[in-house]
C-alpha cells in the first residue's frame, strides 16, 4: 500500500463518525442496541443517558467495579462530550475506558440491563466505529444468541479479522459453531482472540463463559487442523502455549483446568519432546489448587501418556518428589480419575520405575488402584517395572526388601512368563529371589520346578551373631503342625531364622540349638515343607527331616506323621515329591511291631490330637509299602497318589480304616495348606471306599460351623500365607455332585446367602457346576431359595436372576416355580378347570392392601414375580427349552394376578407386566415351533391380554402384549377372533398413534398375525369385523405419526387382501376428509389426500381401478334424502360400522356436502401423485404394464367396468336431476381414468363412447374436453396419436355439424384446434380442408346464437391455416369477409365475449399474415383499421401482431397504408396512436432507400399532415407532446434514409407550411404551426448536428423577422419564443463550418437576439444568456464580431438618446455579458476598459438586483480577467 493510500486510508477512519449533513447525522445517532432507527432518530441525549445510568446502577449491584463509570463516560458531563472537538489523546483515552467498560460488561450480556447501560456509549460516543473491535471480541463467546447479532448489526464496517462475519450481518443470524470454528483456524485471528483472553485474564475480567468459549473452541480448531496437512497447527500452537501459561499462572480455577484440558489436547495433536512434557508437567504441578488436583493429574497423566521417545523412563527426583502423596489413597480425589481412566499402561510404568528408583514405600492402596482400573500393560511395561524391581532386591538398594513383594506378585500374576522371562534376562534363580525376599513368589507350578542342591557344607566359621540369635530362641518341645496364635508367632520366628541358617549354612546349628526338642524339629520342618515357603527352603526341611527320621530309633513309630507326609506327594514341585518318597522309605523303617515311642503322640495338632485316629504299624507299613512301591509314579505325577489309593482302598477291612485315617488328620489339623490337601486326599479315598460316606458327611461338622467360623480360619490362612480363597473352595466342593444330604445343600445355600461376596461367589460358582445333577427337590429348593433369601435378606452378595439364568431350569421346575408365585393357586396343586378373570376391582382386596403388612408381603410377592419372569424370559429365548401349554396356562394367570396387584395393590407392575409379555411370546412362538398341538382351548386366556391391554396406561406394556395377541393369532387364530374387536378398538385409540419404531413393528406383527383370520372368516360372510377393524384404524387416522400411515394400512390392506380393504379405506378416509372440509380443516384434508395418493400406489392398477369402483358401490348407497328410520335400507346401513348411525341420520345439505366431497376425494386419490413431469404415476403404472404385456387383458377389463360403471353413474345421476357439482365431478372423474390409458385405447374408449347414441351431452363435451388435454401430452411423433386423431376428428366434426348443443360444438372446435395446432403436419390436408369448410358456416363461424362459438371456430380456423397455408385460398372469402363483419359487430362492446372475438381475430390474422402475406395486399388496410380498433385487445398482443404485419407484408404497401390511415386514426385513443406510430417507426426501419426515396413526398406529406395533430386532438398538452415526439422520431428515422438532394426539397416544402401555410389541412394557427416546426427542426438538429448547420438558411430571415416581432411585442408566445432560442443555440453550437461567421448573417441574427434583452421573458431569460453565449463562443475568432456584439449588449445596459433601459433589461445584458466573459473572456479581453464606466454606472443603480449581479458577477469576472482590482479605476 502506498504512502498517500495509507493517508487516505487514515483520514477515512478517523472520519467514520463525522456528519458534515443532516442526513449523515441521524443515520449515525438511530443506531441503537434498543430501538429500531425511526425511533431511535427521534431520542434526545438525555434520556438516553438517564435509561441507561439507571442500568448502570443495577450493575454496579451485580459488581462494584462499574461504579467507576460514573465518573467518566458516565458521568453527568459526558453528555456535553463529543469526539469531534476533543483532542487526539483524549479520544485514545476515551477508546481505553470504553474498553474496559465493555470488558468488565462481557459477563453480563446476556442481561436486558446490560443492553441498557451498553447504549450510551454507543450513542453518545459511537462505541461502534471506534471500539468495534473490542466489542466484537468481548461478546464473541454469545455468537449463538440473539445479543449477538445486534451487536453485528451496529456496526457499520466490520474489522478487517471479522470480515467472516459480513454474510451474518446481512442475513440476521448468528454464526454456526462449525463457522467459529473455521475462524479460529486463521492464525492471524487465533492470535488475535488469544492475547485478547491473556489481558482479560491479567485483569481479572475474564468469566466462565469466555474460558469455556475459548477452550472449547481452541480444541475444536487443533483438532480441526490436524486432521489437515497445513502448517496452520504449527503456528497457531505457540500462541495456544501462551495462553496455556498465562492460564497456569491465574489464581482462577477454571483457568486452570482450561489450562489443563488445552495442553491435552494439543499433546495428543502434535508430538511433543520428553523435555517439553516434563517441562509442562513440572509448571502443572505447581500450579495446582486443592479444587483442581482431579484435573491437574488428569493433565499430568496425559502428558506423560502422550510422551513417543523415552516414553517409559523413570520421572527425575525433582517432578516425582511433586506428585501428591495420598496419589493412590482410596479416598483421595485423585482415585476417581485413576478408576475411570483407560490405558493408563505407560503411566503406571513411568510411576512405578519412579518409585522404585527413589526407593519410596508403595501406597497400602497402590495395588487396589492398579486391580481397580485393570491397567492393561504390555510386555515392555510389564518388563520394565519387574526388571526394576528385581534389581533394587538383588542388589539390597531397598530401606526394605518386602517394600515391592506384593507388588512383584501382582505383576507375576498378570504376566508369569513375562516374569520368568525378565529373570531370564538378569539371570536371577527364582529359588534364590524367593530365599531372599523370604516368600515364594509362584505357587504350585511345575514350569518353575528347579534341582534343588539340599546338601551343604556347614561353614567352619560361625556368624557369632547369629548364633546367639540361636541361642536366644530355643525352643521348648512343641508340635508346630498347628495353627494356634502362639505357636503362629513363634513359627514365623523361627523361620525367618531357618531362612537365615540357610543363607549362612548354618541349618544344621539352628535346629540343633533352637529346635533341639525331636517332636519341635520334627513338627516344624514338616510345616515348612508342606506350607507356603520358599522352594529351597522346602527342598531343605524336607532333606533335614528325613535325616532326623533316619537318625531316630527303631522302636519308634512315626505313623503319625504319614498323612502329613502324603499331602507332599500331591505338591506341584517335582523336587518335593522327589525328597518326600526319600522321606517314605524312612518312615518305612519305623513301623516297629511293638513301638516304644509314638512320634508325635497327642501334640501332633495341639489341644485335639487325642482325638486323631492312629492306625497300627502294621496298617502304616502296609500303606507305606505301597507307597514305596509308586514312589516313582509319584515323582512324574502328582495325581499319582490317587491311583495309588484307589487301590489301596479298595481292600473292604482297611479302606474304612485308612478313610477314617485321612479324615481325622483332615478334620483335625488347622493348617490351612496341609487341611486343603489332606482334605483332597479324604474325599478321593471315599471315593474309592465302597459304601463310604460321601465327603459332606465326612465333613459334616466342618461344614456345620464353617461360616461361623470362617473369621478364624481367614485369620489362619492370613498367618500362614495360604490362599484364603482356595481355602474355601475345598470346603465348598464338599458339596459334591448328586448331593444327597439335605445340610449340605443349606450349607451351600448360606454360603450363598452370606455376607461375604468371596463366600457367596464361590458357592455360587459350585451350585452352577452341581445343579442338573440334584435332585428335583434340592433344584426346587435351591431356586426358591435364591429367590426367597434375597427379598428377605439386605445383606446377600447375589444377583438372583443372574444365578438362576445360569442354571439349567426345566420347564417342570419352571411350572412348579410359577405355580407358588400365583395368588389364587396359593396352598393348591391344580388349575381350576374354568379359570373367571377378574373384572373390577374387589374393594375388600384394596381395604386388605392399606394394610402395611399385607401390602408389603404384596411388594415382595411382586418382586419375586418379576425376577421369576425375568428368568423365564430368558429361558424362553434358548434354543433347547422346550416349554408346555401348561406353563403357558400359568403365564396368564400370573397376568391377571399382576392386574390384582396393579389396580388394588397401586404397585408397579409395567415393567413385570412387559416381562411377562415377553415370555409369553416367546412360549408361543416355541410351542407354535415345536409343533405342539393345543387340546384345551382353556389354556389360552385372550381375555386376560386384552384386559391388560385396555387396563394399562403403558405404550412399551401394550404393544408388547399385542405382540402376544399377534402369536397367539399364528397359534390358534379362531380363539383369538373372539378378542379381536377389543384389540383393534384399543389399538386404533392408543397403539397406532405412537411415534416410535417399535409401536410401529407391533402393530405390523399384530395386523400381520391377527387380520388373517379376519380375511378367512369375510369368505363366509363375515365381514362385519373387517369393517369394525377398519374403522377403527382409520378413526385414529389423524392421530397416526404422518411418516408411518402409508406403511401401516398397507400392511393392513395387504394382510386384509386389497379386494376386501382398500375401498373399505379410501372411503372411511373421505368421510373424515368431507368432514375436515366441513370444518374448515384443509390442513387436515390435504393430509387426507396425500396419504390416499401415495398408499394406492402400494397396490396395482387393476387393485386401484377395482378399489375406484367398489369405492363408487359405497358412495351410490349413501341417500340423497334422509332416510325413514323404518325403512329397510335405513337399518341395512345403519347395521354397517363403514356408515352407521353418523351418515343415515344426516340431514339433506349434510348427506349432499358427503356424497360432493366423497366423489372429489377419490378423484384426487387416484389422478393427483404425479411425477416430476406431472404424468400420474397410476397412468405410468397402467403403461408400463401394458408394454410389459403382464396380465393386459385384466387391465383393460378393469377399466371397461369402471368406465362403465361410471357412465351408468352418471347417466342415472343427470336423469334423477343429481346436482350439477356432482355431476361434474364424476365427468372429471371419468375423463382422469380415461386419460390414464394409453393414447391407441383411449382414443378407442373415447371414440365408442362419443358414437354412441345412449351418451349425453353432458359427457360427450367432458371426454372431448378430457382429449385435448390427453393429447396434449403426447409426442407429437406418435404414431398412435396420428391413427387416435383420424379417428376421433370425423367424430367430432359430426358432433359440429350436427349442431344439437353449443357447449358440445364448443368444446369439439377447442379440442379440433387443439389438436390441429398441436399434430396438424401429420393430418391429411383434405380432411382439414373439408373441417374448414364446415366450421366456416353457419355451425361454426357465422352462427348467430352463441359468440363463444363464434370465438372456438376462429380458433380452429386459426389452426388450419397455420397447417394448410395457401391451401385455404379458395376458403378465403368466406372467411375473410365474415370475420371483418364479426369484428365490427363487436368491436364496440365491452362484453367479455367480444373481447374473446377481438383476441381470435387478432390473432387469426397474424397467422394469416404469415401464411398467405401476398394475396393480402387489398386488405392490408383493413387488417390494419382491425388492429388499431381492437381496444379489448392487450397492447402487447396488438404490437406483436402488428410487426408481423410489418415483417410480413412489404414494406412499400404497408407505409402507404398507414399513411393513408393517418386521418382515420387521429380519431383514436393515444393507445391506438402510440401503436400506429409505432408500426410507422417499424416500417420504415424495414423499408429500403430506394423505397424510402420513393414514397418520400407520401410520407412528408403525412408528416405535415401529423404536425397539424394539435389542431385537432382533444388531448391533453403533455399527451399531444409525447405524440408529437413519436411522430418526429418517425420523421428522422426516414429522413435518416434520405440524402441531401432528396431531403433539401422536403425540408423547404415543411418550411413552406410552417410559415406560409400552404397544404394546411386542419384550422391549425400560425404559432400552432410554428411551434410543431420548431420542435421537429430542434429534433433534426439534435440528431443531425452539423449536418443540418447549413439547411438554416431555410429558415433565418424567418426565424429573425419572428424575433424582431417579438421584441417589438407584436408577437407573445413564451413557448415559441424558447423554441426558437433552442433552434439557435444547437445550430450556433454545430456550427463547424463557420456558417455563422459571415457577417450578413452574423449581423442580422445578433441585432436580433440582442433586441429580445429589451422584453424577454424572466422565465426563458436564460435561454437567451445560453443562445448569445454560444454565438460569442461561435464567432469568438473575429474581433470584429465579438466588438460589435459588445456594442449590441452594452446599448442595453445604458441610456442611449431619450431611450433609458428597463431594470430587467439591464439584468438579462449584464447576466449575458458575465456568461461570456466567464466562457471566452481571454477573447473579450480588449473589451474591458469600454466597460469599467458602465460599471462604476450601474453599481449606483436604483435595482436591487442589478447591482448585485454586477457586484457579484461581472466585477469579479473582470478583476480575475484584468488580475487587479476595479476599486482604484472605478474611484
Amino acid at each position: 500500500m502506498t504512502t498517500l493510500s495509507q493517508q487516505l486510508k487514515g483520514i477515512a477512519e478517523k472520519s467514520k463518525a463525522v456528519a458534515l449533513d443532516r442526513k449523515r447525522r441521524t443515520k449515525i445517532h438511530s443506531v441503537s442496541f434498543l430501538h429500531d432507527p425511526i425511533l431511535a432518530a427521534t431520542q434526545d441525549y438525555e434520556s438516553i443517558y438517564y435509561d441507561a445510568i439507571e442500568a448502570l446502577d443495577r450493575l454496579e449491584a451485580l459488581d462494584h467495579r462499574f461504579g467507576k463509570f460514573k465518573n467518566t463516560i458516565f458521568s453527568s458531563t459526558s453528555i456535553q462530550i463529543d469526539r469531534q472537538v476533543q483532542s487526539q489523546e483524549e479520544n485514545e483515552n476515551l477508546t481505553k475506558t470504553i474498553n474496559a467498560f465493555l470488558s468488565l460488561l462481557s459477563p453480563y450480556w446476556h442481561l436486558a440491563v446490560a443492553v441498557r447501560a451498553a447504549e450510551w456509549p454507543l450513542r453518545r460516543f459511537q462505541m461502534n466505529i471506534y471500539n468495534a473491535e473490542h466489542m466484537l471480541l468481548s461478546t464473541l463467546p454469545y455468537f449463538d444468541q440473539a445479543i449477538f447479532v445486534r451487536i453485528l448489526y451496529v456496526i457499520p464496517d466490520l474489522p478487517k479479522l471479522f470480515t467472516w462475519a459480513i454474510n451474518f450481518k446481512k442475513t440476521s443470524t448468528n454464526p454456526s459453531k462449525n463457522s467459529i470454528i473455521k475462524v479460529f483456524t486463521d492464525v492471524d485471528f487465533f492470535n488475535l482472540y488469544t492475547k485478547f483472553v491473556i489481558g482479560e485474564l491479567r485483569h481479572k475480567n475474564h468469566f466462565r463463559k469466555l474460558l469455556v468459549f475459548y477452550v472449547s473452541i481452541t480444541i475444536s480448531a487443533i483438532a480441526a487442523l490436524s486432521s489437515t496437512t497445513s502448517d496452520k497447527l504449527k503456528k497457531m500452537i505457540p500462541f495456544a502455549l501462551e495462553a496455556v501459561s498465562t492460564f497456569l499462572a491465574s489464581s482462577d480455577v477454571d483457568a486452570k483446568v482450561g489450562a489443563y484440558t488445552i495442553l491435552i489436547v494439543v499433546s495428543a495433536a502434535v508430538p511433543l519432546t520428553r523435555e517439553i512434557v516434563l517441562a509442562s508437567v513440572e509448571t502443572v504441578l505447581l500450579s495446582v489448587k486443592e479444587s483442581s488436583r482431579a484435573s491437574a493429574f488428569t493433565c499430568v497423566v496425559k502428558l506423560l501418556q502422550s510422551v513417543q521417545e523415552h516414553g517409559l523412563e523413570p520421572l527425575p527426583t525433582k517432578i516425582f518428589d511433586m506428585l501428591p502423596a495420598d496419589l493412590f489413597a482410596l479416598e483421595s480425589v485423585y482415585y476417581d480419575v485413576i478408576k475411570s481412566s483407560k490405558n493408563l499402561g505407560k503411566f503406571f510404568c513411568v510411576y512405578l520405575r519412579s518409585l522404585i528408583v527413589a526407593n519410596k514405600p508403595l501406597h497400602p492402596d497402590l495395588l487396589v488402584a492398579l486391580r481397580d482400573s485393570k491397567v492393561d500393560f504390555t510386555n515392555q511395561q510389564l518388563s520394565l517395572i519387574t526388571g526394576e524391581i528385581l534389581k533394587s532386591i538383588m542388589n539390597h538398594s531397598s530401606v526394605e526388601q518386602k517394600y515391592y513383594v506384593d507388588l512383584l506378585k501382582y505383576l507375576i500374576a498378570l504376566d508369569q512368563a513375562s516374569f520368568l522371562q525378565t529373570l531370564e534376562q538378569l539371570d536371577i534363580d527364582i529359588t534364590d529371589l524367593e530365599m531372599t525376599i523370604q516368600t515364594t513368589l509362584i505357587e504350585n507350578n511345575a514350569n518353575v520346578d528347579t534341582e534343588i542342591v539340599v546338601t551343604e557344607v556347614e561353614k567352619n566359621a560361625m556368624n557369632t551373631d547369629l548364633f546367639e540369635l540361636y541361642e536366644q530362641n530355643k525352643c521348648e518341645k512343641m508340635s508346630f503342625l498347628t495353627a494356634d496364635e502362639k505357636v503362629n508367632e513363634k513359627y514365623s520366628i523361627y523361620h525367618d531364622l531357618f531362612l537365615q541358617s540357610i543363607i549362612d549354612k548354618s541349618t544344621d546349628v539352628f535346629i540343633s540349638t533352637c529346635l533341639n526338642h525331636l517332636e519341635s524339629s520334627v513338627s516344624f520342618l514338616l510345616r515348612v515343607a508342606a506350607t507356603n515357603s520358599p522352594l529351597k527352603s522346602r527342598c531343605i526341611a524336607l532333606a533335614k527331616l528325613n535325616n532326623i527320621i533316619e537318625a531316630l530309633d527303631a522302636e519308634t513309630f512315626a505313623g503319625s506323621i504319614v498323612p502329613v507326609v502324603m499331602t507332599l506327594l500331591i505338591d506341584e514341585s517335582t523336587s518335593i515329591r522327589k525328597l518326600t518318597t526319600h522321606l517314605i522309605d524312612a518312615l518305612l523303617k519305623l513301623t516297629p511291631k511293638n513301638p516304644k515311642s509314638i512320634l508325635l503322640e497327642n501334640i501332633i495338632y495341639g489341644s485335639k490330637s487325642s482325638e486323631v485316629v492312629v492306625i497300627s504299624p502294621k496298617d502304616t507299613k502296609s500303606l507305606l509299602d505301597m507307597l514305596t512301591e509308586q514312589s516313582p509314579n509319584f515323582i512324574v505325577d502328582s495325581t499319582a497318589v490317587y491311583a495309588c489309593l484307589e487301590s489301596l482302598l479298595s481292600d473292604k477291612k482297611l479302606g474304612k480304616v485308612y478313610l477314617a485315617f485321612f479324615t481325622t488328620h483332615a478334620l483335625y489339623v488347622d493348617i490351612p495348606a496341609i487341611k486343603m490337601s489332606l482334605i483332597k486326599i479324604a474325599v478321593q479315598s471315599a471315593a474309592n471306599v465302597k459304601g463310604a460316606a460321601s465327603a459332606s458327611s465326612l465333613f459334616e461338622d466342618l461344614l456345620t460351623h464353617y461360616i461361623e467360623e470362617r473369621d478364624e480360619w481367614s485369620r489362619k490362612c492370613l498367618a500362614t500365607e495360604c490362599s484364603f480363597k482356595s481355602f474355601e473352595e475345598i470346603i465348598i466342593s464338599l458339596v459334591s455332585e448328586r448331593e444327597r444330604n439335605e445340610f449340605a445343600i443349606k450349607f451351600l445355600l448360606s454360603c450363598l446367602a452370606s455376607p461375604y461376596e468371596q463366600l457367596s461367589e464361590i458357592a455360587k460358582l459350585r451350585i452352577y457346576s452341581i445343579f442338573n445333577t440334584l435332585k428335583f427337590d434340592f433344584q426346587m429348593k435351591i431356586a426358591n431359595f435364591v429367590l426367597e433369601e434375597y427379598l428377605s435378606n439386605d445383606t446377600v452378595n447375589y444377583d438372583p436372576v443372574e444365578i438362576l439364568e445360569g442354571l439349567e431350569i426345566t420347564n417342570a421346575l419352571f411350572i412348579d416355580l410359577v405355580k407358588n408365585c400365583t395368588l389364587n393357586l396359593a396352598g393348591s396343586d391344580t388349575v381350576a378347570t374354568t379359570p373367571k378373570r377378574r373384572r373390577r376391582s374387589s374393594q375388600l382386596a384394596r381395604q386388605a392392601m392399606k394394610d402395611d403388612g399385607i401390602s408389603s408381603i404384596a411388594s415382595s410377592h411382586l418382586k419375586k414375580v418379576t425376577m421369576l419372569l425375568e428368568v423365564l424370559d430368558y429361558f424362553s429365548k434358548k434354543v433347547e427349552f422346550e416349554p408346555s401349554f401348561e406353563l403357558l396356562k400359568l403365564m396368564f394367570v400370573v397376568l391377571d394376578d399382576l392386574e390384582t396387584l396393579g389396580k388394588d395393590g397401586k404397585l408397579p407392575i409395567l415393567y413385570t407386566q412387559e416381562t411377562i409379555a415377553s415370555c409369553l411370546k416367546n412360549i408361543i412362538d416355541k410351542l407354535k415351533d415345536m409343533g405342539v398341538q393345543l387340546k384345551d382351548p382353556s389354556f389360552i386366556r385372550a381375555d386376560v391380554i386384552v384386559s391388560a391391554i385396555r387396563a394399562s396406561d403403558s405404550p412399551q406394556v401394550q404393544n408388547k402384549l399385542l405382540l402376544v395377541i399377534s402369536s397367539l393369532a399364528s397359534l390358534s387364530p379362531e380363539l383369538i377372533l373372539h378378542s379381536v374387536m377389543p384389540i383393534f378398538t384399543f389399538m386404533g385409540a392408543h397403539t397406532i398413534r405412537q411415534d416410535d419404531e417399535f409401536s410401529g413393528h407391533v402393530v405390523e406383527q399384530t395386523i400381520i398375525c391377527v387380520v388373517p383370520a379376519l380375511a378367512n372368516a369375510a369368505q363366509y360372510g363375515r365381514v362385519d369385523e373387517i369393517e369394525f377393524l377398519l374403522a377403527s384404524f382409520v378413526s385414529a387416522f389423524l392421530h397416526v405419526p404422518r411418516h408411518r400411515r402409508v406403511r401401516l394400512f398397507t400392511t393392513l390392506a395387504r394382510t386384509l387382501g386389497a379386494a376386501l380393504s382398500i375401498h373399505l379405506i379410501l372411503f372411511l378416509c373421505g368421510q373424515q376428509y368431507v368432514n375436515a372440509y366441513m370444518k374448515h380443516k384443509m390442513g387436515d384434508c390435504s393430509a387426507l389426500v396425500d396419504f390416499a395418493t401415495v398408499f394406492l400406489q402400494s397396490f396395482s392398477a387393476e387393485e386401484e381401478l377395482d378399489a375406484t369402483r367398489k369405492f363408487l358401490d359405497l358412495w351410490s348407497l349413501i341417500p340423497v334424502n334422509p332416510l325413514d328410520k323404518k325403512a329397510a335400507n335405513y337399518r341395512e346401513l345403519s347395521s354397517r360400522v363403514i356408515f352407521g348411525p353418523s351418515i343415515v341420520a344426516m340431514p339433506k345439505n349434510e348427506l349432499y356436502s358427503m356424497r360432493k366431497g366423497l366423489a372429489s376425494f377419490i378423484r384426487h386419490a387416484l389422478t393427483d401423485c404425479k411425477n416430476t413431469g406431472g404424468i400420474p404415476k397410476l397412468r405410468l403404472k397402467v403403461a408400463s404394464q401394458i408394454l410389459e404385456e403382464r396380465n393386459t387383458d385384466n387391465l383393460l377389463s378393469s377399466f371397461a367396468e369402471l368406465v362403465k360403471y361410471l357412465l351408468e353413474l352418471t347417466n342415472n345421476a343427470t336423469e334423477n336431476h343429481e346436482d350439477p357439482d356432482i355431476i361434474n365431478k364424476f365427468y372429471r372423474l371419468l375423463g382422469d381414468i380415461l386419460s390414464l390409458l394409453p393414447i391407441q385405447y383411449y382414443t378407442d374408449s373415447v371414440n365408442n363412447i362419443l358414437v354412441t347414441s345412449n351418451s349425453s351431452a353432458q359427457i360427450c363435451k367432458s371426454l372431448i374436453d378430457l382429449t385435448a388435454t390427453k393429447f396434449a401430452m403426447e409426442h407429437t411423433e406418435n404414431p398412435y396419436a396420428h391413427e387416435g386423431i383420424a379417428l376421433l376428428l370425423p367424430t367430432m366434426l359430426e358432433k359440429v355439424s350436427a349442431n344439437v348443443n353449443v357447449e358440445l360444438s364448443q368444446s369439439c372446435l377447442n379440442t379440433m384446434a387443439s389438436l390441429i395446432h398441436r399434430f396438424g403436419e401429420h393430418i391429411e390436408s383434405s380432411t382439414l380442408l373439408k373441417v374448414l369448410g364446415v366450421i366456416s358456416g353457419d355451425c361454426g363461424l357465422t352462427n348467430k346464437n352463441s359468440p363463444e362459438l363464434t370465438v372456438s371456430s376462429i380458433n380452429c380456423i386459426t389452426s388450419i391455416v397455420v397447417v394448410v397455408g395457401v391451401k385455404m385460398i379458395g376458403l378465403f372469402p368466406k372467411i375473410v369477409p365474415p370475420i371483418l363483419r364479426i369484428f365490427e359487430s363487436c368491436v364496440d362492446s365491452n362484453k367479455e365475449s367480444s373481447r374473446l372475438i377481438q383476441i381470435s381475430i387478432t390473432v387469426f390474422f397474424s397467422a394469416l399474415v404469415k401464411k398467405i402475406p401476398n394475396f393480402l395486399t387489398p386488405n392490408v388496410k383493413d387488417i390494419l383499421k382491425t388492429l388499431f380498433r381492437a381496444n379489448a385487445v392487450s397492447d402487447s398482443i396488438r404490437s406483436n401482431v402488428l410487426d408481423v404485419v410489418v415483417e410480413y407484408v412489404d414494406s412499400k404497401v404497408v407505409i402507404t397504408s398507414l399513411c393513408s390511415l393517418w386521418s382515420f386514426v387521429a380519431g383514436l385513443n393515444a393507445t391506438s396512436l402510440g401503436l400506429y406510430i409505432g408500426t410507422m417507426e417499424n416500417a420504415i426501419k424495414r423499408m429500403n432507400k430506394a423505397t424510402a426515396v420513393s414514397e418520400s413526398s407520401l410520407f412528408f406529406r403525412f408528416l405535415t399532415n401529423a404536425l397539424e395533430y394539435r389542431a385537432i386532438s382533444k388531448f391533453d398538452n403533455n399527451t399531444i407532446g409525447r405524440i408529437e415526439n413519436f411522430i418526429h422520431n418517425c420523421a428522422i428515422v426516414y429522413v435518416m434514409k434520405l440524402n441531401d438532394k432528396s431531403f433539401r426539397p422536403i425540408l423547404a416544402s415543411i418550411v413552406r407550411w410552417a410559415f406560409d401555410g400552404e397544404g394546411v389541412v386542419t384550422e391549425i394557427s400560425e404559432t400552432e404551426r410554428l411551434e410543431s416546426f420548431y420542435k421537429f427542426f430542434n429534433r433534426l438538429q439534435e440528431n443531425l448536428r452539423s449536418i443540418v448547420t447549413s439547411y438554416y438558411s431555410y429558415i433565418l430571415d424567418s426565424t429573425v423577422s419572428l424575433l424582431e416581432r417579438f421584441a417589438k411585442g407584436e408577437l407573445s408566445n413564451t413557448s415559441l419564443r424558447r423554441l426558437i432560442l433552442i433552434s439557435l443555440n444547437s445550430s450556433f453550437k454545430y456550427d463547424q463550418n463557420e456558417y455563422w461567421q459571415v457577417t450578413a448573417r452574423f449581423n442580422a441574427i445578433s441585432e436580433a437576439l440582442t433586441s429580445q434583452l429589451a422584453n424577454i421573458e424572466d422565465s426563458i431569460g436564460k435561454h437567451l444568456v445560453k443562445v448569445l453565449c454560444s454565438l460569442a463562443q461561435d464567432v469568438s475568432s473575429s474581433d470584429e464580431h465579438n466588438k460589435h456584439l459588445n456594442e449590441l449588449i452594452v446599448s442595453h445596459m445604458r441610456v442611449i438618446g431619450d431611450r433609458e433601459p428597463t431594470a430587467r433589461e439591464k439584468y438579462w445584458s449584464i447576466k449575458a455579458l458575465t456568461t461570456i466573459y466567464k466562457r471566452i473572456g481571454e477573447s473579450w479581453l480588449s473589451l474591458l476598459p469600454q466597460l469599467v464606466p458602465i460599471v462604476s454606472e450601474l453599481l449606483e443603480d436604483d435595482d436591487e438586483d442589478v447591482q448585485t449581479e454586477v457586484r457579484e458577477g461581472l466585477a469579479k469576472i473582470m478583476e480575475e480577467l484584468m488580475g487587479e482590482s476595479l476599486d482604484h479605476l472605478l474611484a
